[in-house]
């Protein structure tokens, strides 16, 4: 019998709430999904009787605060050709036929074929993609698997061998992420992730792998630094001194440049993100740092000249920034220079490509637009629109002066666009 092409795989615990969403985004993708295997790691709620119910297959295993180990244990239950990888508090969705084609294709494609699929991960946060990554989340279960104990990297099962990936698209499939939505929930995570990253730094700085001390200390970094800045400064700092050619080290280069903005240490803010772009990090995440300085030390006119030629915001660890990142930085600086036309374009696209609408973004639309005519402005936002023109007409509904005759337009405009009602 032929192997399966495809099944998927979890960790979980206390996942009761989250996994039959995540299941059910599983189940649509019919035929092609043969199995989900699930790797239990000490749950005390239903979450086990929730994916046998379900037809998981499910592994009571333990925890030791090992991601990877716990990851490829998940992995080693499935019995076909690709594995997806995916958590309780993610949703996937794909085009199942392109899927199943872009699959095959890619166990044949150049001789031995791909061994990863890299996978569009959409962080949602109250129903509003806030950022994308790009991560391996199907793969060849005999030719990679996961090492990390936190922030786990897929890597090549044979040491010296180098993983063919392959960037399947967003229209062909993408995961869905809403874990980071409860801020409870998500101070909870990065309290785990700081613990289990200081396991990593205090048994890494017995040894001589300066790798893992950098991927220890740029997790704990980036798990501690919301509460406490200063002390991810200084993870962050003493790994700009050590020397690595792993992205994860940039990554942590990244973060310092970031946090050094934040707290206000510009000088070494430029510093770090000259050494970064000078050791070939990625230009647009360094063009958006130095335009992010810019504007704080006051030279607007110098950032948004920056801002306008990003076209998109990747960094190191290939984390795409949302769109609204680049075009909310570009709106502040356009106002803070008065440049009115072009912050009003990008208001607009904010509202109604993105769904980011708050109390008074009418007036100060409608402030910037001036004396242009208000048709013009229905138009513009009936043509940009991807769902969110309800919520736009009742801000303007709300708005002052001519604001409630520019959402009766809108909803004019709405009412034509429906569907007719069919009739018996």
């Amino acid at each position: 019998m032929e192997t399966p092409l495809l099944a998927a795989a979890l960790i979980v615990k206390n996942e009761e709430e989250n996994l039959p969403g995540c299941l059910a985004s599983l189940e649509a993708l019919g035929p092609l999904m043969s199995e989900v295997c699930v790797y239990d790691t000490g749950s005390s709620d239903r979450t086990i009787e929730i994916a046998e119910a379900a037809g998981a297959r499910v592994e009571r295993g333990f925890w030791d605060a090992d991601f990877a180990r716990a990851r490829n244990s998940a992995i080693s239950m499935a019995n076909a050709k690709w594995v997806l990888i995916i958590d309780a508090d993610e949703r996937v969705e794909a085009d199942v036929p392109t899927l199943k084609r872009a699959l095959r294709e890619a166990l044949k494609s150049g001789g031995l074929g791909y061994d990863t699929m890299d996978v569009p991960v959409v962080d949602v946060r109250h129903g509003r993609e806030l950022q994308t990554l790009i991560s391996v989340r199907l793969l060849r279960p005999g030719r990679a698997h996961y090492s990390g104990a936190i922030h786990e990297q897929v890597v090549a099962r044979c040491e010296g061998m180098t993983l063919n990936s392959y960037d399947v698209g967003r229209s062909t499939i993408a995961v869905h992420h809403h874990g980071y939505s409860d801020e409870e929930l998500y101070a909870e995570k990065l309290r785990r992730n700081a613990a289990i990253a200081e396991e990593v730094v205090a048994e890494a700085e017995s040894g001589s792998d300066t790798d893992t001390l950098i991927r220890g200390l740029v997790d704990r970094a980036r798990s501690v630094r919301p509460v406490d800045p200063d002390r991810a400064l200084l993870d962050l700092r003493r790994v700009r001194g050590m020397k690595s050619g792993m992205r994860y080290r940039w990554w942590g280069l990244e973060n310092l440049a970031d946090c050094l903005i934040d707290v206000g240490e510009f000088s070494e803010a430029a510093q770090v993100t000259a050494q970064l772009r000078g050791e070939g990090g990625p230009t647009s995440y360094c063009d958006y740092l130095d335009a992010r300085r810019l504007a704080a030390v006051g030279d607007v006119e110098a950032a948004l000249a920056l801002l306008r030629n990003i076209d998109s915001l990747e960094t190191s660890m290939r984390v795409v920034q949302s769109p609204m990142v680049l075009i909310k930085a570009r709106m502040d600086a356009c106002l803070h220079v008065g440049v009115y036309d072009e912050a009003a374009a990008c208001l607009i696209r904010l509202m109604a490509s993105y769904g980011q609408i708050k109390r008074k973004h009418g007036d100060l639309l409608l402030k910037m637009w001036g004396g242009l005519p208000l048709e013009a402005l229905v138009e513009v936002l009936v043509e940009a629109d991807r769902g969110y023109l309800p919520a736009i007409i009742e801000e303007f509904q709300a708005s002052e002066g001519v604001g409630p005759a520019v959402a009766e337009s809108l909803r004019q405009k709405r009412i034509a666009s429906l569907p007719e009602p069919v009739t018996t």
